[in-house]
């Protein structure tokens, strides 16, 4: 068994890379982790035999997704001996992410309540939309933090 730590730098952050990751690392039953580092990097700590590892970085180093942005420009890989912690791959999110994602979102809903403040003509629009975001400011709050990403990515779209 080995440990692969990769760094991975390019567009990789907030284009579904970590995702990508995931489902490429649980398909080739390997252990571990990915998270964003800043200011614009991805690092991947992952555990498996060795001759998987191959297939992996092959598949990792996205240069141009078909269907978003994500383009990985280099992967620095170190090899060690693994420790056996981990149970599965997961995605960690840190609090930076999820602020970043709920602070782009709240300025929306500050937005949508200033739109209070216009004239009685245009007011039902913006009535509209403020519940539209308090519905999915409820939501998020009845939402266990594994699936907040999802809540917060619909009510960005809405």
């Amino acid at each position: 068994m080995k440990r692969a730590v990769i760094i991975a730098k390019g567009e990789v952050q907030r284009v579904g890379y970590r995702d990508t990751v995931e489902k490429i690392a649980r398909k080739l039953k390997l252990t571990g982790f990915v998270e964003n580092l800043k200011p614009y990097e991805v690092r991947i700590v992952a555990e498996g035999e060795q001759d998987t590892f191959d297939e992996f970085i092959t598949q990792i180093n996205i240069g141009d997704h078909p269907i978003s942005s994500i383009s990985v420009e280099d992967l620095d890989a170190r090899f060690e001996t693994a420790t056996g912690e981990f149970e599965y791959f997961e995605i960690k999110r840190g609090a930076t992410g999820r602020m970043n994602s709920e602070s782009a979102w709240m300025q929306r809903v500050r937005f949508c309540i200033g739109l209070w403040n216009l004239e009685r003509s245009q007011w039902r629009s913006g009535r509209r939309c403020l519940k539209s975001r308090i519905r999915c400011l409820t939501s998020k709050m009845n939402t266990p933090i594994s699936s907040q990403s999802s809540v917060i990515r619909r009510c960005r779209d809405s």
